[in-house]
């Protein structure tokens, strides 16, 4: 300011001026992430701090190179920070279909009123390749009849379904109606499939139901062990006659009585054949005059 006349002209003013700024700051340089194959670790926590003295708002942006969107993060955003606070990002990974190798991703933090824009956290991703022992029916409903022919072997699929190979083993059932007739153990490379086949023999059984388990087992496979249920049912058919005795009265010098109807049904659960024999018995009656 000048003025001529002024006993202290010229005076300079200073004008000050503060912008406020975000600074982003993550707890963790980078995030790892290390899970068998077939299953989803567990997730990991990420904090955001806003160590500046403006407002950070931002929405953090997941990002992976390969197999497919595995990386996600919650809350989604848009987040608002205010100066000196934080807030806590969850960091989750869902690897389950992935095959088993290494992978790699990021979360990117941006601001564009931050100091330090954007901030990206590199996340790593190792996937074990693991056996997965894989059993197809786990349940096998099996009927048959008492004193008849026993069932036909019923097979069961076992698979390996993972990336690394599985030995398995079958253990011996738990009833002594139900064995192992073959394929009780094998190695099967990824991808590959074996038959179990199991049989039944009903021999003493009497009508009724009946279960039996095997364990099928892969040690380091997941999934093992993995239990098949034999369900059996074994039926009988069951006589009724109706009526089931017929009394009779006959004077020896008349006529014989008419003939007399029996119906025979069949109450139970299998078909019934049958015969019919007569078994004939006479009283003879003495007596005196």
């Amino acid at each position: 300011v000048v003025d001529p006349v002024a006993t202290n002209t010229p005076q300079v003013g200073t004008v000050n001026l503060t912008v406020a700024a975000s600074t982003i700051t993550p707890d963790q340089a980078s995030l790892s992430y290390t899970v068998a194959q077939g299953s989803n670790p567990a997730s990991q926590t990420l904090r955001i701090t806003n160590d500046g003295d403006g407002t950070l708002t931002f929405t953090p942006a997941p990002a992976t190179t390969s197999g497919g969107a595995w990386l996600s993060v919650a809350p989604t955003g848009p987040i608002t920070v205010f100066p000196g606070n934080f807030v806590n990002l969850t960091v989750s990974v869902t690897s389950a279909a992935l095959s088993g190798g290494n992978y790699s991703g990021s979360v990117t933090i941006a601001d564009s009123g931050a100091t330090n824009s954007p901030q990206v956290v590199p996340v790593s991703l190792t996937v074990t390749a693991t056996p997965v022992l894989t059993v197809s029916p786990t349940t096998i409903p099996v009927t048959a009849v008492k004193g008849g022919a026993n069932p036909g072997n019923q097979s069961v699929t076992i698979s390996n379904t993972g990336g690394a190979s599985l030995t398995y083993t079958a253990g011996a059932p738990s009833a002594a109606w139900l064995t192992v007739v073959s394929g009780g153990s094998a190695t099967l490379a990824p991808a590959a499939s074996a038959s179990l086949v199991l049989g039944i023999d009903i021999t003493g059984l009497a009508k009724g139901s009946y279960s039996a388990t095997v364990a099928v087992t892969a040690p380091g496979a997941t999934n093992s062990p993995t239990t098949i249920t034999v369900n059996l049912t074994v039926q009988a058919p069951t006589i009724t006659l109706t009526p089931s005795s017929i009394p009779l009265s006959v004077v020896r010098t008349q006529a014989s009585p008419g003939n007399q109807t029996v119906a025979v049904g069949n109450s139970g659960d299998a078909t019934l054949n049958y015969t019919t024999s007569v078994d004939r018995k006479s009283t003879r009656l003495n007596s005196s005059h």
